[in-house]
């Protein structure tokens, strides 16, 4: 995999370019075919999302699997695991947190 985003987007394997793109879940990956470098979704890779937490993992995950982020370069599909805890943030507020 490589990415098209990054500087210098060197190919890596499947679990570092999740684990590069953990603070950059938007950017536009591509895999190798054999043939030619195609199209690939982060999300599909296994990245997901965590929320509420700050670079953490909230002990009781709301998932949703199948979230569209619009911008300027097109809808992006992601899985994001909102913050579930009793005294966590609603969801708007955890995604302004992070500027989605």
């Amino acid at each position: 995999h490589r990415c098209s985003d990054c500087f210098r987007g060197a190919s890596m394997c499947t679990t570092c370019i999740v684990r590069v793109h953990e603070d950059h879940p938007l950017h536009q990956i591509q895999t190798w075919s054999g043939r030619s470098w195609e199209h690939a979704i982060l999300k599909y890779l296994g990245l997901r999302i965590s929320l509420g937490h700050g670079r953490g993992h909230c002990p009781h995950p709301q998932a949703r699997n199948n979230f569209s982020v619009v911008r300027c370069s097109g809808i992006q599909n992601v899985a994001v695991d909102f913050c579930g805890c009793v005294q966590g943030r609603t969801y708007a507020e955890q995604l302004r947190q992070v500027s989605l």
